[in-house]
């Protein structure tokens, strides 16, 4: 029998889930910061 290993799933969705997430986390963060230094 041929046994082929499942490697088209090597980054799972939730992965891309978390990152997308961080990412806009810190995006927030780093606009909150830019409009809070500038703020006289």
């Amino acid at each position: 029998p041929v046994v082929i290993p499942p490697v088209e799933e090597i980054t799972p969705t939730w992965i891309w889930v978390i990152i997308g997430i961080g990412v806009a986390l810190t995006i927030a963060v780093v606009v909150l910061i830019v409009n809070t230094r500038r703020v006289p």
